[in-house]
């Protein structure tokens, strides 16, 4: 059997993660209500602690410009329905961060021809912050051509993506129904109704988003796995992005002989798996198929591995196998990790 080390996982970076709380009432109401009642002692030192309290979520709120589309980000969705003018529409679309969280972009399946019988990649979008005007701007690309500048509102009704099309402004509606389902709408939507509505249907959630593993669920923490003369020792976490990652040791006699870094992330529609262990060149896999307990990634480009697989236990360990040939035959080696106290 090889003796090939094939080691992961991630850099270590740190990440905050806050809550997000909505401001709900208006700083100047709060200053009069202050002015109001100041020469009542109690009551003036609890409007204070409310007020500061109130201008901290406002501030924070602003320092969260993408919230409308945070929830869209990361994940697939996949939507079918008809036009007004009984034509059909299919779409698969996808969101993601880019250079760190400065910008979104999505990349959308859809007919690249107005006969609609081909069926790939239609369109590519931009998502900026103007630190101005305060908004979420857009600008998006499709296949033949064409180019739609807008902005995203946070509606009461949902996330509305608006813009000028055909010397129209048009709305393109999220309603939300729940984490996995949104209502969508395409019309004009003028002074808070729908005065056109040209199609009605549904984005849901793709169902290669659902039937994963919860890798953030069954991976986080640190690990240890038996592995060939000594062990190899694991930290998962969840980045900002979404993106799980770890940073792996492999230690015989007490002496490290392999450092690796893994990404396990979600890119134009695709699951990849990204090793790199130190001094070596980076290795990509693609998942090939998956369930709720178990994701098998390939890349017959390499020799060893040319597969790797992970299977989420009821126990709460999980098996990574890599497999590969040698001398025609195939051949693995499972790490069996378990939680490191």
């Amino acid at each position: 059997m090889s003796k090939s080390k094939f080691l992961w996982v991630k850099d270590r970076r740190t990440q905050s993660i806050f809550s997000d709380f909505p401001y709900i009432f208006p700083v100047n109401l709060l200053l009069t209500a202050f002015i109001f009642i100041l020469r009542k002692k109690l009551v003036r030192i609890l409007l204070i602690i409310f007020f500061f309290s109130s201008l901290l979520y406002y501030t924070h709120a602003q320092d969260e410009p993408w919230m409308p589309l945070s929830s869209l980000v990361g994940k697939s969705w996949v939507a079918e329905g008809k036009w007004a003018d009984g034509s059909s529409f299919k779409q698969e679309k996808s969101f993601s961060y880019h250079l760190g969280e400065a910008l979104i972009t999505s990349e959308s399946l859809g007919y690249t021809d107005t006969e609609q019988t081909t069926f790939g990649p239609r369109n590519h979008g931009v998502y900026s912050w103007d630190t101005t005007e305060k908004i979420i701007r857009f600008m998006e690309y499709d296949i033949l051509g064409g180019k739609t500048e807008g902005r995203v509102i946070s509606h009461e009704e949902g996330i509305f993506f608006q813009y000028r099309y055909g010397g129209v402004t048009l709305t393109d509606a999220w309603v939300y129904e729940n984490d996995s389902t949104y209502e969508f709408i395409v019309g004009t939507f003028e002074n808070g109704v729908w005065t056109q509505k040209y199609l009605e249907t549904y984005f849901y959630l793709a169902k290669k988003n659902r039937d994963i593993p919860d890798f953030n669920k069954v991976l986080s923490g640190k690990w240890v796995a038996p592995a060939w003369e000594g062990e190899l020792q694991e930290t998962w976490q969840l980045d900002q992005h979404g993106h799980m990652m770890s940073f792996s040791l492999y230690v015989e006699n007490e002496d490290t002989l392999y450092v690796s870094n893994t990404v396990i992330q979600r890119t134009a529609g695709e699951w990849l798996l990204l090793s790199v262990i130190k001094d070596s060149s980076p290795k990509i896999f693609k998942a090939v198929s998956w369930d709720m307990n178990s994701m098998v990634f390939e890349n017959p480009d390499y020799s060893n591995p040319s597969q790797v697989s992970y299977t989420f236990l009821d126990s709460g360990e999980f098996h990574r196998t890599i497999s590969w040939k040698e001398n025609g035959l195939p051949q693995s080696y499972t790490f069996q990790f378990s939680r490191k106290e």
